[in-house]
């Protein structure tokens, strides 16, 4: 996530590709660090849960596709205004903390 957000922010475009079952908590981590819809691919099951073999073979069927949609996108990707959701950097609160 590090990496393709330190990427995005000068222009590059990048894929994040996470286990199975993660990928939630990656656009969470995306969104606090102000980078709304990044693109993310998800593996199928777990990296250590599998031969490396098994793994190749799941990502080929699984991933790559993913990887090349999320590269072929807009480069703005989902933004708060797509949801309910208060974008990163949206103060929702304010006052002090007797108040």
């Amino acid at each position: 996530m590090r990496a393709s957000i330190a990427a995005e922010s000068v222009g590059i475009p990048s894929v994040s590709i996470v286990c199975e079952g993660f990928e939630q908590q990656a656009f969470a981590t995306a969104r606090g660090m102000g980078f709304d819809g990044l693109a993310l691919a998800a593996t199928k099951g777990h990296v250590d849960a599998q031969s490396r073999d098994t793994m190749i073979d799941n990502f080929r069927a699984f991933s790559v596709d993913q990887v090349v949609d999320g590269l072929q996108r807009p480069a703005d990707g989902a933004t708060a205004e797509d949801s309910d959701e208060p974008a990163a950097l949206d103060v929702v609160a304010s006052g002090t903390l007797d108040e």
